[in-house]
């Protein structure tokens, strides 16, 4: 069966991809430890800024059906 073993090889090549991206993806979250920041190591979460402004997720910049903002997050802040 031609098809089958065609549709198992895709199967496997999907999983592949797979794993390997999300290894690459936990791989590039280790380099940068404590938000890219050394400084923030020893630090507990009271001690940090974390910017943001009211529903700033929600803007049309990045193709929200229902946008509350304008402008991307960077440009809000």
């Amino acid at each position: 069966m031609p098809g089958r073993k065609s549709a198992l090889w895709l199967a496997a090549a999907i999983s592949v991809l797979t794993f390997t991206t999300a290894g690459l993806a936990s791989a590039a979250t280790r380099e940068r430890p404590c938000n890219g920041s050394v400084e923030l190591c020893s630090r507990t979460l009271d001690q940090v800024v974390l910017p943001g402004t009211h529903n700033s997720m929600s803007n049309e910049e990045y193709g929200w059906a229902i946008p509350n903002q304008h402008y991307s997050i960077p440009t809000q802040l």
